[in-house]
């Protein structure tokens, strides 16, 4: 995953961030009505960070140190790059590569012939179609994004783990948000000992699974502020 800002002025949004997951899904409506037909491959992009629905099942005692270890691998991972290739059910691929720093930076570079894309600046999550010179962003906090790139991260209080399933080398971590457990759920694989994060998982909610899956990663390698920067010179008539 190589390569790789945008401010904007909004109190209002920034206070009523409690309304944002739903805003999130809208945007995934929105530009699929845009990208329809000649697109259409380009959406389990941006459903992989946007739009999810829950899952659940029972947690036991047993699973409370897995919990632990995974908390624990999240925020050992102050930084990451890589590639990655995403995969979805409705039989969408991409790939190029990631880049991420926290608190609250990400990016995604996809390769051709995919024409987005994502920028976190730590307070939005940026889309930039580049066929359609389009630019539509959402708050960073309103996003399955924003469990990488928090400062502290935390498996319990604002999110709520709902399930774990454990495999001979290594396991996943089913993920909801505590007041809106409705609005989705993010799966966290980790591999290795120590645990260390492999890929996510989103379902839409139309039941559609989208995996990113980490190639050849590096964690916690320097990463000074260029990837992370979006240049809005070319879009600046077309940002939404």
């Amino acid at each position: 995953m190589t390569g790789p800002r945008a401010g904007h002025k909004s109190a209002a949004i920034g206070a009523k961030i409690t309304t944002m997951p739903r805003l999130a899904t809208n945007l995934v409506a929105k530009l699929a009505a845009k990208l329809a037909g000649r697109h259409a491959g380009r959406l389990a992009v941006i459903t992989g960070l946007l739009a999810v629905t829950p899952a659940g099942a029972a947690l036991g005692p047993e699973d409370a140190p897995l919990i632990a270890a995974a908390e624990e691998s999240l925020n050992a991972l102050r930084s990451l790059e890589a590639r990655f290739t995403q995969v979805s059910t409705d039989g969408g691929f991409a790939h190029g590569r990631i880049y991420l720093r926290r608190p609250g930076r990400i990016r995604l570079d996809y390769a051709p012939p995919a024409q987005l894309q994502v920028y976190g600046d730590g307070f939005w999550l940026i889309y930039v179609d580049t066929e359609l010179k389009q630019v539509s962003r959402v708050p960073l906090s309103s996003t399955p994004a924003a469990v990488l790139v928090r400062d502290r991260i935390s498996l319990s209080g604002e999110l709520t783990a709902t399930r774990v399933e454990r495999g001979a080398n290594g396991l996943r971590v089913h993920l909801v948000q505590t007041k809106e457990p409705g609005v989705g759920t993010v799966i966290l694989g980790f591999a290795g000992s120590p645990l260390a994060l492999y890929e996510w998982v989103i379902v839409d909610p139309k039941g559609v699974r989208t995996t990113i899956t980490l190639v050849d990663p590096h964690y916690n390698v320097p990463l000074g502020p260029e990837p992370f920067v979006f240049d809005e010179t070319p879009y600046e008539r077309r940002i939404e």
